[in-house]
């Protein structure tokens, strides 16, 4: 008996080695496969580093960058900042921000300054020039564009009523006629009515989204346009038969737009002509008698002869763009 207690304690001992032996082997070939992932791992983002991570140059060159960018992030995100990106945006200059849009114009100026402190030499009344053309001017450029943006996109509504209206009566929704002009016309149109298909996708009422539309435009026909569009949505009725009549109201009104701005074209040019030309003449004469702009800004005489030129250029520009201005 005692023999065989013997042999199945040995026997017992020996599987629990062999177990433990086991256990060990394992423990060390999970322990291998870890240490070789690891190892592999490490490679990879030693890899992946050196590829992503810029070098020393390019880094600090980004460092620079990025603090040269903080002042012009700060100017993006103030009022001012906000209120010129809706400009810039109106007048189709949306790749712009604002403050780049600003250090062009400071650009400008300093170009304008330096010309004329070569050109003229007057001293101080240079960088007031300087500053108020550029100013001014840049004020004017984006109405400009803004005006010709509206006046491309009114060239485009009578297609745009057209599209929705055989949209509608090809039984579409108002949404999906929506998408099909932001599909198959071009900008500016096509790109209006993209965003007002975005605005709807992303939660933002269709009524909401068209008023911002012509708000943002700024076009009377669209506004009556889309004025219609709205009324019939909410009152009911034949919106197909609204848009047919709205299209043909935009063509007599193209057609007389058309016919006015031809007619006034030579008013509106001379207009934008006679102070240049009496800029340019002031300037020449400077050439002829050294000095001569000099008094305008050194003599009280001066000073009340150039400030009486100033308001009279004004008031003649008010006036002629004014009676130019013909309302459809």
């Amino acid at each position: 008996m005692a023999s065989l207690a013997d042999l199945l304690i040995l026997l017992t001992a020996g599987f629990a080695v062999l177990l433990a032996g086991l256990t060990g082997l394992a423990v060390l070939m999970v322990g291998r496969e870890f240490s070789i992932s690891l190892g592999l791992r490490r490679q990879l983002d030693r890899r992946v580093g050196r590829l992503a991570a810029p070098s020393t140059e390019e880094g600090e060159r980004q460092r620079r960058r990025s603090y040269l960018s903080r002042l012009g992030d700060s100017f993006d995100r103030s009022a001012i900042g906000l209120g010129l990106a809706q400009s810039l945006d109106r007048a189709d200059l949306r790749q712009l921000k604002p403050s780049e849009f600003v250090a062009i114009v400071f650009g400008i100026m300093v170009a304008l300054y330096l010309a004329f402190s070569a050109i003229l030499r007057l001293g101080w009344p240079d960088a007031l020039m300087a500053f108020a053309i550029a100013i001014f001017g840049s004020r004017a450029y984006l109405n400009g564009r803004r005006d010709h943006y509206r006046r491309a996109f009114d060239a485009q509504l009578i297609d745009v009523s057209t599209l929705m209206a055989n949209s509608l009566r090809a039984g579409l929704s108002i949404h999906q006629a929506i998408e099909v002009v932001s599909k198959e016309m071009a900008p500016p149109a096509g790109y209006e009515f993209g965003r007002v298909r975005q605005e709807f996708r992303l939660g933002e009422e269709l009524d909401k989204a068209l008023k911002d539309m012509v708000e943002r435009i700024g076009s009377n026909d669209f506004r009556v346009l889309i004025t219609a569009i709205l009324v019939q949505r909410q009152v009911g009725g034949d919106l197909v038969k609204a848009l047919a009549v709205m299209t043909k109201a935009l063509e007599e009104r193209l057609k007389l737009s058309q016919k006015i701005e031809t007619m006034t074209a030579e008013v509106r040019y001379s207009n934008l002509l006679l102070p240049v030309i009496a800029s340019a003449g002031g300037v020449a004469l400077n050439f002829m008698l050294p000095g001569l702009l000099r008094v305008l800004f050194t003599t009280l005489p001066g000073f009340v002869i150039l400030v009486l030129f100033i308001i009279s250029q004004m008031v003649a520009y008010t006036f002629v763009s004014n009676v130019a201005n013909v309302e459809v």
